[in-house]
């Protein structure tokens, strides 16, 4: 092959491109998939990228073949960022642009030496080189290091790679993931609007990493690759993984409690589907409304399924005695990233649980305590019990004021609710209404839903401490079903009650 025929071999294939410039990194025969993602890294129309791969797929091979093809092959001069979970880590990734610029003979012989005998700039953290008559800088960043403005002469970013942006350490809260997330946000402004692009190869760590965020995020283009399919056993890279290794990773993990990791890093899943507590299958689906008849509640149901897609109308809406109960959960700051502030309400008619319309949302304490008296007034609770920590008691306390002020009673707020124990220990307690499918949701709870699936490696949970909350003392119903012909629905508590406000709940 003439260096003609080389050169014009490295422009239309990446993987050919690395390996002949980096022949100790290719050692291993290229996969397939390989060749899909070299077609999306090299396509030039997609200007925002995001390609999930599993550990040990060649994710920084290929991060650093794409900055040398930006480099070698794109006219004019340009501005390369290049992120990773540390500063060390994307430092590794320069370093190795670096050898390839010094000691390649390979890449000297067709593109002319660009080592540091020759660079501008040529430091641990970043570069300035020459390449084909233009001017290349790539610098490296940590996740959450400041990219917004970053400007080199007057050449804005044309590349922004993150390789591998999530790990265990920068992901270990919340307000981390969105501090990091709010900081790629300003990186992507600094974007040049001509011609700039931003490729993100990487693994899901937790619900909320940059990774996870982004997935089928409008406007991006993403791909998503496992090591094995669950179904056909067919494993995506033998030479590197084959299907009886991972199958004893996978068991060493679960032993060790830790099969969420197995599927973060080789199913590139937030959570694997034996690390669920709560599984979807779990579920039942209904939907009715809340009547009364003579004062005691009853759930009109008009709609039922075992799963959110066979949920069908009944015949004639079934009429079913319950008792009420709800749990509160308030949050600690009214922040935007703060959890929220819950009044979960559920229907127990003896052996099932209904959950009812939820309150989930960010609001004051005196405004959370203002809904639940709205709430205590249309539901009639049998009981219930609000989360009491620190901060939460003045909710307690207001909530005390504000029911006696409206001459109502609600037993179970005098009862302190304090956490014991891990909250993992607290919510497994609930596992089995959901296995033996002793909970009926509504279709439209999808964040209630949500929270069940991801437990616990979701974003919230506050949902779940109140379903939680609600369920602590059950109480099955005392009253029944009359004939037809002997009540009437009263769906709004003023009608029933009129204007006395002075009634117990018991």
């Amino acid at each position: 092959m003439t260096k003609e025929e080389a050169i014009r071999e490295c422009a239309n294939n990446l993987s050919f491109l690395g390996r002949t410039i980096s022949p100790q990194t290719y050692y291993l025969h290229s996969p397939k998939f390989h060749e899909e993602i070299d077609s999306l890294l090299t396509d030039r129309s997609i200007t925002q990228l995001l390609i999930e791969a599993p550990r040990g797929t060649a994710k920084s091979s290929k991060t650093i073949a794409s900055v040398l093809d930006h480099a070698i092959f794109d006219e004019g001069d340009k501005f390369v960022i290049i992120q990773s979970k540390t500063r060390p880590e994307a430092i590794n990734r320069l370093t190795k642009i670096k050898d390839i610029l010094n000691y390649s003979q390979p890449f000297r012989e067709l593109f002319g030496y660009c080592g540091e005998q020759t660079a501008d700039v040529w430091r641990e953290d970043k570069i300035r080189i020459k390449i084909g008559g233009w001017t290349v800088t790539i610098k490296a960043l940590g996740t959450g290091q400041q990219v917004r403005g970053a400007l080199e002469g007057d050449t804005r970013i044309t590349l922004y790679i993150l390789d591998d942006p999530d790990d265990e350490m920068n992901t270990v809260t919340k307000e981390q993931m969105n501090k990091n997330f709010d900081s790629f946000l300003g990186g992507l402004a600094g974007l040049d609007r001509r011609n700039g692009r931003i490729i993100i190869i990487g693994t899901p760590i937790r619900e909320g990493c940059i990774v996870e965020r982004l997935r089928d995020a409008t406007g991006w283009v993403t791909k998503k690759y496992q090591s094995y399919n669950e179904e056909t056993k067919e494993v995506l890279w033998e030479e590197m993984y084959s299907y009886s290794w991972l199958m004893t990773k996978k068991q060493e993990l679960e032993e060790l409690g830790k099969i969420s990791k197995f599927y973060s890093e080789y199913q590139c899943e937030i959570v694997g589907s034996e690390d669920r507590l709560f599984k979807k299958e779990y579920l039942r689906f209904y939907d009715g409304v809340l009547e009364f008849i003579d004062g005691l509640p009853f759930l009109k149901m008009t709609h039922e399924g075992d799963d959110e897609y066979s949920i069908s109308k009944l015949s004639e809406p079934r009429l079913i005695a319950i008792n009420t109960f709800l749990g509160v959960d308030p949050a600690s700051s009214t922040k935007s990233t703060a959890d929220y502030s819950v009044s979960f309400p559920i229907g127990y008619d003896g052996r099932f649980i209904y959950c009812l319309d939820y309150f989930r949302k960010r609001v004051t304490p005196t405004g959370h305590a203002e809904q639940i008296i709205d709430s205590v007034k249309t539901m009639r609770y049998t009981r219930a019990h609000v989360e009491t920590v620190g901060y939460q008691e003045m909710l307690r306390d207001y909530l005390r004021k504000r029911l006696n002020e409206e001459n109502l009673f609600i037993n179970g707020l005098e009862t302190k609710i304090m956490p014991r124990g891990e909250k993992s220990a607290r919510l497994e307690r609930l596992h089995p209404y959901f296995y033996n499918r002793r909970v009926y949701i509504k279709k439209s709870m999808t964040e209630f839903i949500d929270e069940l699936i991801m437990y616990p490696r979701g974003k919230h949970d506050d949902l779940l401490d109140g379903f939680d909350l609600a369920t602590k003392r059950l109480i099955t119903p005392s009253h029944t079903i009359p004939a037809k012909k002997e009540f009437k629905f009263y769906p709004r508590e003023e009608e029933f009650i009129g204007n006395n406000k002075n009634w117990m709940l018991n």
